[in-house]
C-alpha cells in the first residue's frame, strides 16, 4: 500500500504458489519418539506427529511473503486418502478401471483442520487445541512451528 496527499494506492500481488514443502520427519520423530517407525526409516520418509506436541515443517514459495497482503493458514487433512481402484471386466479383452478418492475430510467430524498462522513468540499454552506460527523466514523460504491439538 502506497500513500499519497489525495489517494491511498493499493498495489496487489498475485497469491503464493506453494513450491515445495519440507516435514523434517526424521527430525520430527526424535522429538515425538517415533524414530524407530518403519515408515519413518522408508524413502522418502513419512512424517508421525504425537498429539500435544509441536512439530516442524518448512514450506517454499514462488515469491516472499508480503505481510500486508498474505494470509497463510496451513490445512491438514486426516485419513485414508489412496485411491482405490475397482476393476470391472466388460469382456475377454476389455476391462475398466475406476478410481476413487477415500474419505473426503470435513472440518466438523475432525478429519479437516485448517489453521491461522500467526507471527506470535510462542504456540499457544492450551494443548487442546491446535496451533501454528512462523518460526523462521528466509525469503521464500517459511518454516512453521505446530502445535497438534492433544485429544
Amino acid at each position: 500500500m502506497k500513500k499519497s496527499k489525495n489517494f491511498i494506492l493499493f498495489v496487489e500481488t498475485a497469491p503464493l504458489q506453494v513450491e515445495s514443502t519440507e516435514f523434517y520427519a526424521v527430525d520430527n520423530a526424535k522429538e515425538h519418539h517415533t524414530d524407530q517407525f518403519e515408515i519413518v526409516q522408508d524413502l522418502p520418509p513419512t512424517p508421525i506427529f504425537r498429539r500435544g506436541q509441536t512439530f516442524y515443517f518448512a514450506v517454499r514459495f514462488d515469491r516472499e511473503l508480503d505481510a500486508v497482503q498474505d494470509i497463510i493458514r496451513l490445512v491438514f487433512n486426516f485419513g485414508n486418502f489412496k485411491f482405490k481402484i475397482k476393476k470391472i471386466v466388460i469382456s475377454n479383452f476389455s476391462e475398466m478401471l475406476i478410481f476413487s478418492k477415500g474419505p473426503n475430510p470435513v472440518v466438523s467430524k475432525g478429519t479437516k483442520i485448517i489453521i491461522p498462522v500467526t507471527e506470535q513468540e510462542e504456540t499457544a499454552l492450551e494443548h487442546n487445541k491446535w496451533d501454528a506460527r512462523v518460526y523462521g523466514k528466509d525469503e521464500s523460504y517459511l518454516t512453521f512451528q505446530v502445535r497438534r491439538r492433544k485429544h
